[in-house]
């Protein structure tokens, strides 16, 4: 191939018919562009990119009384009411326990009498 081929080769290339060039072509494109907007459905999705705020969520650490981190006040008064809570289940159970011990005696008196 001389250089004078590859010229003429160069020139057909770039004087040859190319339908991408073509006048429809080219204005099927702009509007298509043009109908490009809010609400186009291939627009592309940049929101993974951009820095979304943390949910706040509860923790299941349990909190430290030691005592050396809280105050002492706070931690008496929670020990104050598990004590209380405490002292009232122990009370509570044993009065329906003496409930439950007359409800079952009168039960057996009453089963006895209507046999």
């Amino acid at each position: 191939m001389t250089p004078g081929m590859v010229n003429y080769n160069l020139h057909y290339q770039l004087t040859k018919y190319r339908f991408e060039l073509s006048a429809e072509r080219k204005q099927a494109i702009h509007l298509l562009a043009l109908t490009m907007g809010e609400d186009d459905p291939l627009k592309p999705d940049y929101s993974k990119f951009i820095a979304q705020p943390k949910k706040k969520t509860s923790t299941k650490i349990e909190p430290l009384y030691h005592g050396h981190l809280s105050s002492a006040k706070f931690l008496e008064l929670i020990d104050l009411n598990d004590a209380a809570t405490k002292i009232q289940a122990v009370f509570r159970s044993r009065q329906q326990r003496k409930v439950a011990e007359l409800m079952a005696k009168k039960q057996a008196f009453l089963g006895n009498l209507l046999f």
